[in-house]
């Protein structure tokens, strides 16, 4: 329960220290435990810079609405599976540039050539 602010454990041992039953004793701690994983999951999505701040505003808002920490567990399996499908910038070759390049030499290779046979025609 390291992800716990130390207010929430606070506050967890104070609810564990007045619970009357075992029952409520094992409620309070899956409920801590349930805040801690969100926390961690937390933690991991705002520190991963690939993500937009709405895309973090969406995986943590589904985090925020697990309801036990098997769905917690189940959204951070689908962010890490789709973490490794996100593009990373500069991995997709970009043709575009090289392409119009070529385009506007072989345009002035063609110009030139107009050119230097009206100059020929000129000429004789």
């Amino acid at each position: 329960m390291s992800n716990l602010t130390p207010a929430q454990k606070a506050d967890f041992d104070k609810r564990i220290d007045t619970a009357k039953t075992k029952q409520q004793v094992a409620e309070i701690l899956t409920e801590a435990e349930l805040q801690a994983a969100k926390a961690g999951a937390i933690k991991t999505i705002e520190a991963n810079s690939h993500l937009t701040n709405d895309q973090k505003k969406t995986w943590i808002n589904m985090i925020n609405n697990a309801k036990d920490k098997a769905a917690v567990q189940r959204i951070m399996n689908k962010f890490n599976n789709a973490k490794g499908k996100l593009p990373q910038t500069g991995a997709k070759t970009n043709n575009n540039g090289f392409l119009g390049m070529l385009g506007a030499l072989l345009t002035g290779f063609g110009l030139f050539g107009i050119f230097d046979r009206r100059r020929r025609h000129d000429d004789k």
